[in-house]
């Protein structure tokens, strides 16, 4: 498990950023710039100018991180705030409720919020770097 922190940390940063594009099997290709737009329009952001945009190399999720990389996805309306909107950590409560209606087996859970909470930890650093 500790050898996909790094490929967890990695998908969150480039998300949050925008780069990360996640093809679907009925998807047409795009333009990556177009692809960018849509990912930070997704977090309430866009490219001060598309020319400033640039899209990363090809990335890829090891298979065994797709079971987390998905359970993040689904939990991002679980985001908590401050009074100034500033987004300050996953509802850990909401992420439970998540996985308890995806109905994922027990002896899965402590392997997938370790995982969350490494996605989470890269977000919120790259959102609120100090």
């Amino acid at each position: 498990m500790f050898g996909e922190g790094k490929k967890l940390l990695r998908a969150a940063q480039l998300q949050v950023r925008g780069h990360l594009r996640v093809p679907g099997a009925d998807e047409d290709e795009a333009e990556p710039e177009d692809e960018v737009s849509k990912a930070l329009a997704v977090w309430g952001l866009q490219a001060a100018d598309p020319e400033d945009v640039t899209v990363e190399e090809e990335f890829y999720l090891w298979p065994e991180c797709v079971p987390t990389f998905q359970l993040w996805n689904v939990v991002q309306t679980q985001w908590r705030e401050d009074v100034s909107g500033r987004r300050t950590g996953l509802d850990y409560a909401g992420l439970k409720a998540c996985m308890d209606m995806q109905q994922i087996p027990d002896d899965e859970r402590a392997a997938l919020f370790w995982g969350v909470r490494v996605m989470e930890r890269a977000a919120l650093k790259e959102w609120y770097p100090r």
